[in-house]
């Protein structure tokens, strides 16, 4: 699982044995989830690792915060290993990606050290026989007619064993604690190890294996197998692309049992000694794509050997990314960057002159207190922005007045008409639809001092007022892959979500930001509140509870986190101790606030059964109208 995570681009973790139970149990087995992202591995082990008596090598369930992923690089000891001792030579580019990896992590205040290899061509010869026999054991038992579907390369492979002796193949099993010992005492001076997770970033797609030879068949996974028969927690994540757009997999080993500090290990940030302000992570993976060791660059650019998607043959759906339009008739630039004159394009108008090449665009000297660029150097109107923010998050009060007063301050800067634009846009209600349109008509007449954060704000408002919620979302997830913690994209994209009834991003595009968002931030009771919905809307009612009370735990006032809270204790028949916690919490949500209406109605459903079943039915049935959440 992780080659094909490294090969393919994506996140894997292998657990420790017996993290996830499996039937029947064996030695060196392989079992653990497979996502786009570090956040959704974590999600997922919370489901695979339940208890089942039938593996009898199972470990006992253990309660893992699996969600505090965050862990500062000051201090962690690392090792570095570049030579499996055996196997395919690890290409060049490969080896320059590793180390550059792990310069990322000594930058951030690790010490990273190398390690010689530990395994001999003697460990994987033994392993080899033993494979062999029990493969040929299991072919030759079938009948001829189902032999015959037999893979041939397996099959000659498997034949090698035909003939092994009792002692050839128990001394090929032996090799199994060899080298497990060699691997559990090369790892015992570390926190982690680093590794490639491949020598090879692909091979031909017709051929079983990078050697397309029978004879040695498993060159290329010197790095991955020692830590299987060690039972160590292993996990894959992308740091890189080759000159030809490949993407390489860096592998990070722990210590058996300590899954959750391998899969923090990959989203280190800097120790508090070196922070810059936003934090830095190292090896941040995300939906779309990956920020990394060896590819913190951008794309197509001077010195990255990351490929441009924007180079990319047109998809047969509409996409936006990063200021990118691509309609369906063919891709287009928005004129070097927004000059999209497609009648196609999101209701952009076809007779609009092409606005100013991005690279023209001024660079901006501000930063919000979350570290996006902004296109204004005026403090004023950057704090009526923050303000107008906080109302979108907390529906306490319209935040109109206030990005009028952001657009007063500054009239040339671009944003605060597009958060005029959406905000519109989120009350779903037609008739306010000419009013967006004509705040993002204003707003590309400022276009070509924005900088890119914006004008792609402005294209997923865009995507949005022509009716393509999918294509705004989308977009939303493209900017906050540059930005994670930007609230505004965040904000529109939850409640999109919502209105489309997508569960499963409700919970992911959050939890995917999540680990991002320092403790201490004022704003992040707020993102805690739509990971508990989310949560709540996937069926998870016990961690979405335990998060919507953590969110309002604080001074803030979290609405949507009671809201959470409210659904939780209905769906399991808590109608009495819900009526309890929403009298309890009215301050927090009954005065000014646009959630006191529904917040009402809860308390309302929660008198009775009936009320309570009418309620369900219409959260489940009427999400797509609704002018506010549900």
């Amino acid at each position: 699982m992780r080659l094909p995570a490294a090969w393919c681009g994506i996140f894997a973790l292998k657990p420790s044995l017996g993290r996830i139970p499996i039937f029947p149990p064996y030695a060196g087995r392989v079992a653990g989830p497979m996502t786009r992202t570090v956040a959704d591995a974590a999600l997922m082990m919370g489901v695979l690792s339940g208890p089942d008596a039938r593996d009898t090598m199972s470990l006992p369930w253990q309660d893992i915060a699996r969600q505090q992923l965050h862990r500062e690089a000051e201090g962690l000891r690392i090792g570095l290993q570049l030579d499996a001792g055996w196997g395919l030579p690890v290409e060049p580019e490969t080896r320059a990606a590793v180390e550059a990896a792990a310069q990322r992590f000594q930058d951030a205040g690790a010490i990273v050290e190398p390690i010689t290899p530990f395994m001999t061509r003697a460990m994987i010869d033994g392993m080899d026989a033993f494979w062999r026999c029990r493969g040929w054991l299991d072919i030759s038992a079938l009948p001829e007619e189902r032999r015959a579907k037999v893979l041939p390369f397996i099959l000659e492979w498997a034949r090698g064993g035909a003939n092994l002796s009792g002692e050839q193949v128990f001394r090929g099993y032996s090799q199994m604690g060899a080298m497990r010992e060699a691997a559990v005492a090369a790892c015992a001076p570390f926190d982690v190890v680093i590794s490639p997770t491949s020598p090879v970033v692909a091979y031909a797609a017709e051929w079983p294996s990078p050697t397309n030879d029978p004879a040695r068949p498993l060159e290329h996974i010197g790095f991955t197998l020692p830590f299987n028969m060690s039972e160590q927690p292993s996990a894959s994540i992308n740091c890189g692309y080759t000159a030809a757009g490949l993407p390489i997999g860096l592998q990070i080993t722990g210590h058996r049992h300590d899954d959750l500090g391998c899969c923090r290990c990959v989203v280190s940030g800097n120790g508090s000694g070196r922070r810059s302000g936003r934090g830095l992570s190292l090896l941040r993976h995300d939906l779309f794509g990956n920020r990394s060791a060896g590819a913190r660059c951008r794309p197509g650019g001077p010195g990255c050997a990351r490929p441009d998607i924007r180079a990319r043959p047109a998809r047969p759906a509409d996409t936006v990314s990063r200021g990118l339009c691509v309609p369906r008739a063919g891709r287009c630039r928005f004129g070097e960057g927004r000059g999209c004159r497609s009648s196609t394009h999101i209701g952009r108008r076809a007779d609009r002159q092409p606005r100013p090449s991005p690279r023209s665009v001024k660079a901006s000297t501000m930063n919000d207190a979350r570290q996006n660029p902004v296109g204004t150097r005026s403090h004023e109107a950057l704090q009526h922005a923050e303000t107008a923010l906080w109302r979108m998050c907390s529906f306490f009060d319209a935040p109109i007045a206030d990005i009028d007063a952001a657009i007063a301050a500054d009239p040339g800067w671009m944003l605060p008409h597009v958060m005029r634009a959406s905000f519109l846009l989120t009350l779903t209600e037609p008739s306010l639809l000419a009013d967006a349109r004509a705040a993002l008509d204003q707003a590309d007449l400022l276009a070509a001092n924005a900088p890119e954060r914006e004008r792609a704000h402005w294209a997923a408002a865009s995507r949005c007022a022509a009716g393509d919620w999918h294509g705004a979302c989308a977009a939303w997830e493209q900017i906050l892959i540059d930005h994670p913690r930007d609230l505004f994209a965040l904000q529109w994209a939850h409640l999109f979500d919502f209105y489309r009834g997508d569960a499963r991003n409700l919970r992911g595009r959050v939890a995917r930001v999540l680990p991002e968002w320092p403790a201490d931030d004022p704003l992040r009771p707020y993102l805690l509140g739509m990971h508990a919905f989310g949560l709540e809307e996937c069926g998870h009612f016990a961690q979405a509870e335990a998060v919507g009370r953590e969110a309002a735990s604080g001074d803030a006032k979290v609405p949507w986190a009671t809201h959470a809270v409210a659904h939780v204790m209905e769906m399991q028949g808590r109608y009495a101790e819900g009526r309890a916690r929403l009298r309890g919490q009215r301050p927090r949500w009954a005065e000014g606030n646009g959630f006191a209406g529904h917040l009402w109605w809860h308390r309302r459903c929660s008198t009775s059964r009936r009320w309570t079943s009418m309620a369900r039915c219409s959260c489940t049935t009427s999400t797509r109208a609704a002018p506010t959440p549900c």
